[in-house]
C-alpha cells in the first residue's frame, strides 16, 4: 500500500504597523507509490548483438510483446519554504502577499508512465514538474 508522511514547522511574528510575517517549512515523503514497468523488455545491447533476429525471439517471455506490470515501488519527496506578509489596514481591510519556493522529486509521476529501463530505475529519479499559483 502506498504511504506518505507530511510535516511542517511555521513561525509567525507580529511586527510594527499591524504587520505580521509568517515563515514555514513544509515537507512530504511518499513511498510505495504505484508505477509500471515492462517485464518483457530486452536487455541493453541485445539487438546489436543479434542482428537480423526477430525481436520476439529475444525477449525474456518468448513470442510476447511488452508486458506491463503495475507495482508499488515508487517514491517521492516535497520540500517547500512558505513566506507570507500581511498588514491590517483601517476599517477591517487587510492586504497580504505570499510566496512559496518548493521542489518535488519522484520516480513515479503516474501509473501511465512506464519505466524507460526496467532493469535499472536509478536514472528515473528527478525533479517533478509542479506549478502552483495563489492570488
Amino acid at each position: 500500500m502506498p504511504r506518505a508522511w507530511a510535516w511542517n514547522v511555521t513561525v509567525e511574528r507580529q511586527l510594527a504597523w499591524a504587520t505580521t510575517v509568517e515563515v514555514g517549512y513544509v515537507g512530504r515523503r511518499g513511498i510505495d507509490n504505484q508505477r509500471k514497468r515492462n517485464i518483457n523488455q530486452l536487455q541493453a545491447g541485445t539487438l546489436q548483438a543479434n542482428p537480423g533476429v526477430n525481436v520476439s525471439a529475444l525477449r525474456p517471455y518468448l513470442g510476447y510483446g511488452p508486458i506491463g506490470l503495475a507495482e508499488n515501488t515508487g517514491r517521492s519527496q516535497y520540500h517547500g519554504l512558505q513566506i507570507g506578509v500581511e498588514r491590517r489596514v483601517a476599517r477591517g481591510f487587510h492586504a497580504g502577499v505570499g510566496y512559496t519556493l518548493s521542489r518535488t522529486n519522484d520516480d513515479s509521476s503516474s501509473l501511465t508512465d512506464v519505466l524507460p529501463n526496467t532493469y535499472d530505475d536509478s536514472a528515473y529519479w528527478g525533479i517533478s514538474i509542479s506549478i502552483a499559483r495563489t492570488c
